[in-house]
């Protein structure tokens, strides 16, 4: 028996991911780097969750996926832009990546 008489019940969880499973997890990064059996459209409908970790609609298959992140097949594109579309100076050779999703384009 739990603290104060209580009890609970553990379900849908999944205790054996990989590192490999996500983009960069050594910088944080913990979207899913592909689609993962057993993972995407496995978890649990909660009805009153309508978005993941970065606002995106829940669910984005079949189902809800497991954890934070809903997996989506049409991750953020790079987009580049040299430095004479950004207004640089002459002399600076850099050139600038901007992250953006498509999905945010109008």
């Amino acid at each position: 028996m739990g603290r104060a008489e209580s009890s609970c019940a553990l379900g849908s969880n999944l205790t054996t991911a990989q590192p490999a499973w996500f983009r960069a997890p050594a910088t944080g990064d913990l979207h899913f780097a592909s689609r993962i059996p057993g993972v995407v459209d496995q978890g649990r409908t909660i009805d009153t969750l309508t978005a993941d970790l970065d606002g995106e609609p829940r669910p984005q298959g079949a189902g809800f996926d497991i954890g934070a992140d809903e997996f989506t097949e049409q991750p953020a594109t790079p987009l580049w832009l040299n430095r004479y579309s950004c207004g640089v100076p002459m002399g600076h050779a850099e050139d600038f990546n901007i992250q953006h999703s498509t999905s945010n384009i109008q």
